[in-house]
């Protein structure tokens, strides 16, 4: 009669045991997946700001070499005796020039744009995992307890038959808590 007590309470104190265990190791998991998002986030925040400042140098580099380019023809035509601001093809190969920056320009923007949004999204990613790590770690207790009760319930059922007791088939519908009935 003593053993079955015995081995069924070492048995709940080796499942309890587990379970913290299982607890520590859940909240670890949940604590290092929080860090891993915070550091998914700031990645993307520095992607983002990288994006936005390499799109605003290309932008200066183009309009550098327009104005490179404008200055050469106007050298050029000075040195041939030409006037570039009286010349109606001069006027006109300046407007098309304007025109093809605008354009390139305006790519520019836009890729660095989508670039921007989508280290963006990425860090938005990374935030809605650390809240769903952050869930996890305050849950970490569910499954643990889980375990435990039912190591519990099976505990309580050797140390109540080591007593001459036996839980029934239908648990008592007020409680839901097994009926002990004597053999």
């Amino acid at each position: 009669m003593a053993i079955p007590f015995v081995l069924a309470t070492g048995s709940l104190a080796l499942s309890a045991a587990g379970a913290y265990a299982a607890y520590q190791g859940n909240r670890a998991q949940a604590s290092m997946g929080v860090q891993s998002a915070r550091l998914r986030q700031e990645q993307a925040s520095t992607e983002a700001e990288l994006a936005r400042l390499q799109a605003r140098e290309q932008e200066n580099e183009r309009l550098r070499k327009a104005e490179i380019s404008r200055a050469a023809g106007i050298a050029s035509a000075a040195s041939s005796g030409f006037d570039w601001w009286a010349s109606p093809t001069a006027q006109s190969l300046d407007n098309e020039n304007d025109r093809i920056v605008a354009g390139d320009i305006s790519s520019i923007r836009l890729l660095g744009a989508a670039r921007q949004r989508r280290a963006l999204l990425e860090g938005r990613g990374a935030a809605m995992l650390e809240e769903s790590y952050s869930t996890m770690g305050r849950n970490a207790w569910i499954q643990p307890t889980a375990r435990l009760l039912g190591s519990a319930r099976e505990s309580a059922g050797i140390i109540a038959s080591s007593f001459g007791g036996a839980p029934s088939a239908r648990p008592d519908p007020n409680t839901m808590a097994p009926n002990w009935e004597p053999r």
